[in-house]
């Protein structure tokens, strides 16, 4: 009786690794929200070819059926990949509808060759307002792996230290360009849309706030040059570029409105939210 036991537990099929935000590395620029509307926090923003939702992977190597749960926005692929293997494209249809209910996205079997294993999703070919909103990936256990695991070579150990030191890089461009626009005052000039002719202040607090369209906003400051601003709707934000490095800007909260050499703000990208999002194509006086 005790060996029939043994046996039992032994072929106890095991429950889904259920991955959260809350888990992942995320790449500047993605966040994490909550909703009244939907389950759970998910992350939101704009996810491209150099955006990513990073896991570690903690769990028994093997061979695992791959699924992911989110709600669809604009549109496109989203990628997944066991480290540098692989990657495995799945198209997220464009939701006609609002949709309040996560949709499963399946990608099949993967081989996680060891214990430490990165799980990365990206996106690509995306139409506003985004891809989609993701809410968690889950791995359900499916047997031993087929694939032998390997050591990376000097060439893929090098190309990850490269990697990681940019990333490094981009980040801390990104902190000097917070701390410089602490204290001053931009004029954002909307040329399009139904906002045309309007000049909106944009005002960046020293403890680091925004406001913005006359109510505080989050930003984040991806680059040295890039800032992305969010909205209170889901996933809605607007990505604003200066068109240099600031020229010979200076934070200085006691002359007011100042600008660099050049004055001009990019509207490179963003996503409308119960009109207050700028229209593309605006630019900054």
């Amino acid at each position: 009786m005790f060996i029939s036991a043994l046996s039992e537990a032994a072929n106890e099929p095991k429950g889904p690794v259920v991955l959260l935000p809350r888990d992942a590395k995320l790449s500047p620029g993605l966040m994490i929200f909550m909703s009244s509307t939907m389950p759970g926090p998910y992350v939101g923003g704009w996810m491209d070819k150099s955006r990513y939702v990073d896991y570690e992977l903690k769990v028994e190597p093997g061979k695992y059926r791959l699924a992911v749960k989110l709600v669809p926005q604009g549109g496109g692929y989203l990628s997944a990949k066991i480290d540098e293997g692989q990657a495995i494209r799945r198209q997220v249809v464009r939701s006609r509808q609002p949709v309040y209910t996560p949709i499963e996205v399946k990608y099949g079997e993967v081989d996680i060759p060891n214990a430490g294993a990165r799980l990365r999703f990206t996106g690509d070919n995306i139409n506003q307002p985004g891809l989609a909103l993701f809410f968690q990936a889950e791995l359900t256990w499916v047997g031993p792996s087929t694939a032998t695991s390997r050591v990376k070579s000097p060439l893929e150990q090098a190309a990850e230290k490269e990697r990681a030191a940019k990333e490094a890089l981009v980040a801390k461009s990104g902190d000097a360009l917070a701390d410089r626009l602490k204290g001053t005052t931009w004029s954002f000039y909307v040329m399009s849309g139904e906002f045309t002719g309007q000049s909106v202040p944009m005002v960046f607090g020293l403890d680091g706030s925004l406001n913005f369209f006359g109510s505080n906003k989050n930003f984040k400051a991806i680059d040295g040059r890039t800032i992305d601003i969010f909205y209170g709707a889901p996933g809605a934000f607007s990505r604003l570029r200066f068109s240099d490095d600031l020229g010979s800007f200076k934070a200085d909260p006691e002359q007011g409105i100042r600008q660099p050499r050049s004055g001009r703000l990019q509207n490179v990208l963003g996503a409308r939210s119960s009109g207050a999002v700028p229209a593309p194509g605006t630019a900054a006086r």
